[in-house]
């Protein structure tokens, strides 16, 4: 029932998704890379039919005799083992499924708040800010690229506090934006932050933190140690990012 349900979600949203494409302005172009299809993978039924019936030869040919214990329990516990592989493939779906509907939906964001800030600054391709964005696993924010992209910045992609203060001395940055947590630092977050806000050349660069988690208190304590904000929403970032810019 559940996987049913996920699947007629999905079904709803590509629907809403093919509407989205087709009714409203698709000013940064990023709508059709949203209709990715979810769908779930087949959890067949299996199960063990052995006939566990002993036969037993007579001269009138084989009959039908007692149960085999020892094939009945083995063909139970095989059929329990089934079940159990059965749930696992329907437990897995349901996350698989999750996750898809997830991320169709923080891709339609980020395509819808793309297009409203692009119709706003039609000429900030004409300038290019530059926009460096640190974090240990880049691939986690491709929708929130993309868009800033379509919007004409050039972004520089660093994985470390050490690689962001190298490309730092390298060039000049309109906006850093950078995670929270990071496999090698915890509050990988703050020590960069902590970095930029030592040095004269640097204290002054808008320091944005996209974190998989935002709270109130989360947020007031980043602007207390000098960050621009601290979100976990891709709208928010993105809207944040063009009030830095164009303010």
């Amino acid at each position: 029932m559940r996987l049913l349900v996920l699947f007629l979600t999905q079904l709803f949203i590509s629907m809403d998704a093919q509407a989205q494409t087709t009714a409203l302005p698709d000013a940064c172009e990023l709508r059709p890379t949203c209709a990715a299809t979810c769908v779930p993978s087949a959890c067949s039924q299996v199960s063990d039919s052995r006939d566990c019936t002993i036969r037993i030869n007579t001269p009138f040919g084989a009959i039908r005799g007692a149960i085999d214990p020892s094939c009945e329990a083995a063909r139970a516990a095989q059929n329990t083992l089934y079940q159990i592989q059965k749930a696992d493939c329907e437990r897995i779906n349901n996350q698989v499924m999750s996750t898809c509907l997830a991320q169709q939906a923080r891709c339609l964001s980020v395509a819808a708040t793309c297009d409203s800030l692009k119709r706003k600054i039609p000429q900030i391709n004409k300038r290019e800010p530059r926009i460096l964005w640190v974090d240990d696993n880049p691939t986690n924010n491709t929708y929130e690229q993309n868009a800033l992209a379509k919007l004409g910045a050039k972004l520089v992609l660093v994985k470390s506090t050490t690689e962001a203060m190298e490309a730092i001395e390298r060039e000049r940055f309109d906006i850093v934006i950078s995670d929270f947590s990071r496999r090698d630092d915890p509050q990988g977050g703050y020590t960069l932050l902590a970095e930029l806000k030592r040095s004269p050349s640097t204290k002054s660069i808008p320091y944005l933190i996209f974190s998989s988690a935002s709270t109130p208190e989360s947020i007031a304590d980043a602007r207390s140690k000098g960050a621009y904000t601290q979100t976990n929403i891709p709208a928010d970032l993105l809207e944040s990012v063009f009030r830095v810019l164009f303010k």
